[in-house]
């Protein structure tokens, strides 16, 4: 392998490790390298300034400094730089490496010797590709050339001698090109010419093509812009400098756009002048041979010196020879050439071809015989042919020509065989790494998209056009198209703009990554996706549309913050751990200093009723000492009575699965005889039930304080039930006199009808209004007591219903206002729907009632589900919202007391107990009512109340909407 070519390679790092890898990765494959190592700052430094070197590999660390402050400090590098760190950091933007001089960056854990071959290979050419493409351009002065790798790279290559070309072409014309002709300084080496003698014109340059040429290549090129052709590709002469014909072979390919319309055409060019030389020589021999074999078969007889010398030129031939005479095509001759190739099975010589070739007679011979009998050449290029012993199948180009021989008889068929099985795996090589690179893209699960600069969806790769689970396009063409049909948010939660996709912000020359939230509609459902955008530009900085790879993170997301709680968890568990651990020492000190205090009577008992120890506590409350203890005289089932017994076994039972039981309250036996009520539990002081904790309380005291507790009760009941008595006595008593001042003023004013001047009966008629506005208050006053007083058992209240009945009541009351009351669907709750009905009826009656003198009223009654969390109940949140007049939080808590107004009786009516009787019916449905409001804004009441437990997701309606006639 000593004639592979070989790389000069630059290994910057002070690690031995990275070079053995280096070395390592360099010692196989297709290339060779020498590896030249430093690792000091200041040899990396020089040797990176020297650009005596095919590329670098620069590592993380020399001396203290990184690898990309070593290329920064160099300054501009003539060769490839790779920077070949041991991790991707996430520091080393795409802008700050292509600041710094970095072509590639790439960690060492995700490449592999292939891989870092092939990517120093690409790199090295594509450096020294496009500094020949920046040479070109200065030295021909075009303003606007086209280049474009992927073009270039589906285009064949043979090292100098390959000069590259491109013409835009006109999308509306395809027909007509554009004065934009790009020819690589190569062709100079090709013509002769200078740079300053290139013609200007593709007209120009067919000028300099052969005119038996010329018709070709036009037409091949019509035939490819308008699409009869897959790629041009035609062998053509082109006049030298000098005055000579050089032979080209000349192919290219048609570029377009995202819509099929031609764009430009890219093009390669070599000098094939050698190779036709060649095969002029070859052809020349091939004639001399035919010659000579023509002479030997007719002077085979005569003349031995002429047959050794065909022998001998066959012997030197490049190509395999053979002939085959006679109807039978027996295989008379073969040089060298052919015997190598194994095309046979020995012996050959004097065997028909049909026995020589079996494997490819049946198609093998009929083509003899046609040569054999018109006279006719036959020439096959590319054949495979697979023969028995063969490793591989191979490739073979023949060639048959009949050899006339005496009096017009054949003499034989001359067959010319070239093993091309090389320049055939090379095609194939390379088309399958072209179908390889392709199907790479297409096999990404991420993302790809593509756009044009007007914002066309150029091109998206598979996993783009079918992401119906992350990004659905729906036929969308543009990106304005696409941003219409999703709904999308920042990582903040907050609506994107639709002047900022990513795709239109990097046609815009920015580059950017993020995350952002996307909804499929679909399902509704919300995904996170991370992606990156960057523009796409020519050499010169023109950008020509914009890239963006997208990737679904939502598992990641979620697992993220599952492990961000599960550590919080953790940590949380550990400082509660570390806690509980500090509380079981301070509860085992707090516990012997508690059974030491002697509040409560603490004894051991066996499983025999044997009290083998107690406290001071317990020893007073049987009146005993610790002698009793000693003496054995305490036992504990002697002082249970018999009726208790069973409710002490149970306890002991309980304590015996749990580890500790409910108090019991029974009486036990004194010495006295007396019986003392008591509070008794047990806990085991081991998992094997041997010995019992008993703990208990004299429970005298207590039983006294219920005593006295259950006598107060029912003496405050009675107290309440003489307070509503009164309060109904007391109503319905002042609604007696009420009664009769209106009905006397009535009298006045009918029988003094025509003696009152108009002062007496302003008095008469603020008389009655006084006495109508008492009555109101003493109603009010009944309704607030009755509130807490109702005995009506709560069932479950269905307020859409309540609702509906109470628009139904306020009917002519919107409609006299000219307003409308929007209700949304609201939850089932547990209550009175009476009272409910009330509460409803209050809220938006004041809402229509406290309007804004320059709007009509507007009233929105909505609900929002609180949910439960542990042994908080789930509550239900209902607001009541108007635009009113809205009054100063400083008053809100004065709106809820009786009779207390924030406006003038003459302005609105009413006796302000509304707002409290509301207040009072929440507060017995056990939630509670609260008030914001702003003054000339609108005010919003909102009642809190829990839900059934059954029904922790309210019932949605659709929103009823209740505006005037």
């Amino acid at each position: 392998m000593t004639d592979r070519p070989c790389w000069k390679i630059l290994l910057i790092d002070e690690d031995p490790e990275v070079y053995d890898l280096t070395q390592e990765f360099f010692s196989g494959g297709c290339r060779r390298a020498e590896i030249v190592w430093a690792h000091q700052r200041a040899a990396a430094v020089q040797a990176l300034q020297e650009g005596r070197f095919d590329a670098a590999l620069v590592g993380d660390n020399v001396e203290g400094h990184s690898g990309l402050e070593i290329v920064q400090k160099a300054g501009p590098v003539p060769f490839p730089v790779i920077l070949f760190t041991q991790a991707i950091r996430t520091e080393y933007s795409e802008k700050v490496l292509l600041e710094s001089g970095v072509d590639f960056y790439v960690s060492q854990q995700e490449v592999t010797p292939d891989l870092l071959v092939h990517l120093v290979d690409n790199l090295i050419d594509g450096k020294r590709l496009r500094l020949q493409l920046q040479q070109a351009r200065l030295s021909a002065g075009v303003q606007r050339l086209v280049y474009r790798r992927t073009a270039v790279n589906d285009l064949p290559s043979a090292g100098c001698e390959c000069a590259l070309w491109e013409i835009e072409l006109d999308p509306s014309r395809p027909d007509v090109c554009c004065e934009d002709l790009f020819i690589s300084p190569q062709i100079g080496e090709i013509t002769g010419l200078a740079v300053d003698e290139y013609p200007d014109t593709l007209d120009s340059w067919l000028e300099r093509i052969h005119p038996q040429d010329a018709p070709l290549i036009t037409r091949q090129f019509d035939d490819l812009i308008f699409g009869q052709r897959e790629a041009l590709d035609v062998e053509l002469r082109v006049r030298h400098k000098d005055g000579s014909w050089r032979w080209l072979a000349c192919t290219a390919k048609l570029i377009c756009d995202a819509q099929g319309r031609p764009l430009r055409v890219s093009g390669a060019v070599r000098d094939i002048s050698h190779q036709k030389a060649s095969q002029k020589e070859q052809e020349r021999l091939l004639s001399q041979l035919t010659e000579a074999l023509r002479v030997q078969s007719r002077l085979l007889t005569e003349n031995q010196r002429q047959r050794a010398l065909v022998e001998q030129l066959l012997e030197i031939a490049p190509l395999g020879i053979c002939f085959l005479e006679g109807p039978e095509h027996r295989l008379t001759l073969c040089n060298p050439a052919f015997i190598s190739y194994g095309l046979h099975h020995s012996p050959v010589l004097g065997r028909p071809a049909a026995e020589v070739w079996p494997e490819l007679a049946p198609e093998l011979i009929p083509i003899l015989d046609h040569v054999y009998t018109s006279g006719q050449s036959f020439r096959s290029i590319d054949l495979p042919l697979q023969m028995p012993g063969w490793p591989e199948e191979r490739f073979f180009t023949l060639s048959f020509s009949l050899i006339p021989g005496d009096q017009d008889q054949p003499a034989g068929i001359l067959a010319v065989i070239e093993d091309c099985s090389e320049q055939v795996l090379v095609r194939k090589n390379a088309m399958a790494e072209r179908d390889l690179l392709q199907a790479l893209i297409q096999s990404i699960q991420d993302e790809i998209w593509f756009c044009d600069l007007q914002g066309n969806l150029s091109a998206l790769n598979p996993a783009a056009a079918a992401a119906s689970g992350i990004l659905n396009p729906m036929g969308a063409k543009t990106l304005h198209e696409l941003v219409d049909q999703i709904e999308v948010r920042r990582d903040d939660g907050n609506p994107r703009p639709e002047s900022e996709p990513p795709l239109l912000l990097a046609l815009q020359g920015k580059t950017l990554q993020g995350e952002e939230h996307i909804r499929i509609p679909d399902t509704g459902e919300w995904k996170v996706r991370q992606y990156s955008a960057a523009p796409v530009r020519r050499y010169s900085g023109e950008i020509l549309g914009a890239v963006m790879l997208a990737r679904d993170i939502t598992v990641q997301k979620q697992a993220a913050q599952a492990m961000q709680e599960a550590h919080a968890a953790l940590s949380a568990a550990n400082i509660s751990l570390q806690a509980a651990h500090a509380a079981l020492c301070k509860s085992e000190s707090r516990l012997r200093r508690l059974v030491d205090s002697n509040i409560f009577g603490v004894m051991y008992v066996d499983l025999h009723g044997r009290i083998s120890g107690a406290n001071q506590a317990l020893l007073e409350v049987l009146n005993c000492t610790h002698a009793d203890l000693e003496d054995d005289n305490l036992r504990w089932d002697d002082l249970i009575p018999e009726e208790y017994r069973e409710i002490d076994r149970q306890a002991r039972s309980e304590a015996d699965l749990r580890g500790g039981c409910k108090p019991r309250e029974i009486e036990i036996l004194l010495r006295d005889g007396q019986r003392l009520p008591v509070m008794v539990g047990y806990a085991l002081l081991d998992e094997t039930p041997t010995v019992y904790a008993c703990f208990l309380l004299d429970m005298t005291e207590m039983r006294r304080a219920q005593r006295t507790l259950q006598q107060y009760a029912e003496r405050l009941e009675h107290s309440n039930r003489d307070l509503r008595e009164f309060a109904l006595v007391a109503s319905h008593d002042l609604q007696e006199p009420l009664r009769k001042v209106e009905m006397f003023t009535r009298l006045l004013e009918k029988r003094l009808a025509e003696k009152l001047d108009a002062e007496d009966r302003e008095l008469l008629q603020r008389t009655q209004d006084a006495a109508a506005r008492m009555k109101r208050m003493i109603n009010d006053l009944l309704s607030l007591s009755e509130v807490s007083k109702s005995e009506q058992p709560f069932v479950t209240v269905d307020l859409n219903e309540i609702a509906s009945g109470v628009l139904s009541d306020l009917e002519v009351r919107i409609k006299r206002s000219g307003g409308q009351v929007i209700v949304e669907p609201l939850p089932r709750v547990c209550g009175d729907p009476v009272q409910m009905h009330q509460l409803l009826q209050n809220l938006i009656g004041n809402a229509l009632k406290f309007k804004h003198p320059d709007r009509p009223p507007v009233v929105h009654v909505y609900a929002r589900v609180i949910p439960g969390s542990g042994s908080n109940p789930a509550h239900v949140e209902i607001n009541v919202k108007d635009n009113g007049i809205g009054f100063d939080m400083k008053d809100a808590d004065r709106i809820f007391q009786p009779f207390r107004r924030l406006h003038e009786r003459s302005r609105f009516e009413g006796s302000g107990m509304g707002l409290p009787i509301c207040r009072r019916i929440v507060e017995r449905h056990h939630g509670s009512l609260q008030v914001y409001s702003e003054p000339g804004v609108g005010t919003m009441f909102t009642v809190i109340l829990p839900l059934p437990p059954q029904d922790h997701t309210p019932d949605l309606a659709p929103p009823h909407l209740h505006t005037p006639v």
